[in-house]
């Protein structure tokens, strides 16, 4: 492309920018004159809709309505008249007028108002328009309703509800025996109740009624007496009934007609009622037995009182007896009775039987409380004179025992807990997700302590309840977790005896599980087999089965399972000190030790802290070496401590163990921080078990194991905590120290030489020893030379003993040592 001067387009090329410049001005233009247009037109459709919204929706209508409840005569009538679809601030007038169905004008009126409200909706009144007083006479009826625009004169709207104002009633028959029953029989007085209900008040209702056999003929006929109920209108319905008593009707079937007029005689309601009497029965005598008169259910509780109910009936006049008994399920008389019926108590006779009354007087002398079984009771009802028995009837009804027991372990702690949400019944969380449900953690609850130290208390609650009059016998027992019963026992007890929960523990006296009497106690080493406590750590379960005494079929059972363990934490010290920079915990500067730093106390342990006393860890040979291995949080239980005595190479030079109870020992215990701390003091030449495990329990390490620390080197100490029972268990802790020579050097250990090798036994290894020869028990100096080979005058210059001399044997023994390391 041509430039102009200084970069700009040619002319050419600028006449063509221009022209693009002006047609897009004039194309912005239209578009904005086009806009303007269409947002012109939208505001004048707004003050449209504007003006037609206050000019109104020309729409409006009117309503009206009389309720279909208020047609009946006296029941009081009103209209309700309405509009909707009114314009606010425009002037409306409702007419109105009820005419009956001929044109007769009964009432009319005219409303005016101006709609004020922003509701598009007005009526008359909030009670309607009312035409009770007076009440409009029986006929049908028409309510005309016109709506107008009064400053127009227009009529927007009309409408019309017509109805009929009627009697109210309605009619019932019902036929039944002056002796009860549904059955009506030869010789029975019979009623015929003829009734009306939802009448008003203020009219004369009657009933004009027809009684017939089934072929048509007319037993009896007449009218009920007039029913008038006084009242002011429209407060109330009322019912009325007559009765017609009918004697002696023969057997067949029959019908009563009837129908329900108001005084003017117009018909309200017609009802029809048939029945039949059956020919007549005998009067020979029916015995019926009922073992659940009051209770509707023939399942008693052992100690209920049993009443049974028995009902002779057509009877003749004549004395008759009922004689019953009572049998249990094999066939066993628990027992019997009589009941004289004399002839005046004819035709009817009813009597209650009240078989046992735990509570007060038991009627028939029984002494016992039924058990719980099957019974039944059967009588015959029979003929006094003659002995006949007319007739026979039975009943039979269970006595169950009843009773829940449960068990409980009593310590526990407040901890959150968790709940089924679909499924609230459901307790454990394995068995809510297994059925679908959702288990959420989500409020406080009680939390039963299930694990237990060995030794520790542990308190258990059994509750008894729901239980039923009878003998029980509650079974107990401890098993462990291979199902080896350690203690058991049982006895017998009734309801009477036991006011609350029976509390056991395995601490000092556990009374009630061998009475329910409070001072009947028991140890468990006096059930436990082959004595003691809960020494084993292991599994435990208390089970509990409450049966019947008298070994019926009844058992409710309940078992708490909780867990023992060990504990015990053994740890060995070097309890030699000496001036040197030791460790400590700033954070916790009570802390002594390391563990109790940064385990107790979360802390950091820093080695080399202050100046201060610490361990020793190097000896000279033959220096005197002390040790403390303390035990600590040991449950009560038995334990084995076995030790170790290992030089560098893990060689054991001496190795013991011993049994040992925390609750039967005579090793020194203190309390510490922690608690009780039981502690064996060890030394390497005197007594090294100073409180071992009798009195008399010490020993040397060079009589009873050919060992001493007269050698430079490493040795270890381990100390290992094991249960006797060989559970498992286990705490161990390892010391380590060195022997130097009297130089202060310590000379390593080599399996490949005899440097440890003393020919002489003078207490001076043959590498250093000048004097190889000393004779035994002789005392030597420290390069294992007896005065007997130096002599006093030549202490100080014995031939081969200069320092030249010295010196080039101690080159040469080094040269060795370097040569045999090598």
């Amino acid at each position: 492309m041509m430039r102009g001067p200084e970069g700009m387009p040619s002319g050419r090329s600028a006449n063509k920018v221009v022209w693009i410049l002006i047609s897009v001005l004039i194309l912005s233009t239209l578009i904005g004159m086009i806009n303007n247009n269409q947002h012109f037109e939208s505001n004048l459709e707004l003050v449209d809709n504007e003006n037609e919204s206050l000019s109104g929706s020309n729409s409006a209508s009117i309503m009206v309505n009389v309720p279909q409840a208020h047609h009946y005569y006296r029941g009081g009538t009103w209209a309700y008249i309405g509009a909707s679809g009114l314009t606010v601030g425009e002037n409306y007038e409702i007419t109105w007028k009820l005419s009956t169905a001929s044109g007769r004008l009964i009432d009319n009126d005219v409303h005016q108002w101006t709609q004020n409200s922003g509701t598009t909706y007005n009526g008359l009144s909030t009670s309607g328009i009312s035409f009770i007083d007076p009440p409009l006479p029986l006929d049908d009826y028409c309510m005309i309703g016109e709506l107008y625009q009064t400053n127009r004169g227009t009529l927007l709207d009309s409408d019309t509800f017509c109805f009929t104002i009627s009697y109210s009633g309605y009619l019932y028959i019902d036929v039944e025996s002056q002796h009860g029953g549904d059955d009506l029989y030869y010789g029975d007085s019979i009623d015929v109740v003829i009734g009306g209900y939802q009448l008003v008040s203020n009219v004369t209702y009657f009933v004009d009624y027809t009684i017939s056999r089934d072929d048509g003929y007319v037993i009896s006929s007449g009218l009920t007496n007039n029913w008038t109920n006084i009242d002011p209108p429209a407060i109330a319905w009322y019912d009325n009934e007559s009765l017609v008593t009918l004697n002696r009707l023969g057997v067949g079937s029959y019908c009563v007609n009837a129908e329900l007029f108001a005084s003017d005689r117009t018909s309200i309601d017609l009802q029809s009622w048939c029945f039949s009497i059956n020919p007549p029965v005998m009067p020979t005598g029916n015995l019926s037995i009922d073992s659940a008169p009051n209770f509707g259910s023939y399942t008693y509780t052992v100690g209920d009182i049993i009443e049974i109910n028995m009902i002779a009936d057509n009877l003749s006049e004549k004395d008759y007896h009922v004689d019953w008994r009572l049998i249990f399920e094999n066939q066993v008389e628990v027992m019997k009775g009589s009941e004289v019926i004399e002839y005046w108590n004819s035709p009817y006779w009813t009597e209650d039987v009240w078989l046992i009354d735990n509570q007060n007087v038991q009627r028939f002398e029984q002494s016992t409380d039924f058990d719980a079984g099957n019974y039944c009771i059967e009588g015959n009802l029979t003929l006094s004179e003659t002995e006949e028995v007319v007739d026979s009837a039975i009943s039979c009804f269970e006595i169950v025992a009843v009773g829940d027991v449960t068990i409980e372990l009593e310590q526990g702690e407040n901890v959150i807990v968790g709940r089924c949400n679909d499924f609230p019944e459901i307790s454990e969380q394995d068995d809510c997700e297994s059925q679908g449900g959702l288990w959420q953690e989500w409020e406080w609850g009680w939390l039963e302590k299930t694990e237990y130290v060995v030794g520790e208390n542990i308190n258990w609650n059994i509750n008894i309840e729901n239980l039923s009059f009878t003998d029980y016998e509650l079974s107990w027992k401890v098993y462990n977790g291979v199902n080896d019963i350690i203690a058991f026992d049982s006895f017998v007890f009734t309801m009477d005896d036991f006011w609350g929960p029976i509390e056991v523990t395995n601490d000092d006296l556990q009374c009630g599980l061998i009475s329910p009497m409070d001072w009947n106690c028991w140890y468990w080493s006096d059930f436990l087999v082959g004595g003691g406590e809960f020494w084993g750590p292991g599994n435990y379960c208390f089970e509990v089965i409450l049966t019947l005494a008298n070994g019926g079929d009844f058992s409710s059972t309940d078992q708490v399972c909780h867990e023992v363990y060990a504990t015990g934490d053994i740890y060995i010290e070097l309890t030699q000190e000496t001036e040197m920079m030791v460790g400590g915990c700033p954070n916790a500067p009570w802390a002594s030790n390391q563990w109790e730093c940064e385990t107790m106390f979360g802390a950091e342990w820093v080695e080399e802290f202050e100046m201060g006393m610490g361990t020793q860890t190097q000896y000279e040979i033959g220096e005197l070496v002390n040790w403390d291995i303390k035990i600590q949080n040991a449950s009560h239980t038995d334990y084995v401590l076995s030790w170790n005595l290992t030089d560098e190479n893990g060689l054991s030079l001496a190795n013991d163990s011993f049994n040992w109870s925390p609750y039967n020992s005579n090793v020194m215990s203190d309390f510490d921080y922690w608690g009780e701390v039981y502690v064996f003091e060890v030394d390497s030449i005197h007594c090294q078990w100073l409180n071992g495990p009798d009195e008399n329990g010490c020993w040397y390490w060079a009589e009873d194991y050919n060992v001493n620390f007269s050698n430079s080197g490493k040795y270890c100490f381990e100390v290992t905590l094991t249960l006797e029972s060989g559970d498992e268990f286990s705490s161990s802790d390892e010391v380590c120290h060195h022997v130097l020579t009297e130089d202060g050097e310590l000379i390593e250990f080599d399996d490949n030489s005899d440097l440890w090798s003393d020919s002489d036994n003078d207490g001076v290894i043959d590498e250093l020893d000048e004097c190889p020869d000393t004779e035994a028990d002789e005392f030597t100096n420290n390069i294992g030379c007896s005065i007997s080979q130096t002599g006093e005058e030549e202490s100080e210059n014995t031939p081969g003993f200069t320092f030249v001399t010295v010196f080039a044997a101690l080159l040469s023994a080094i040269v060795i040592l370097t040569s045999r390391k090598t």
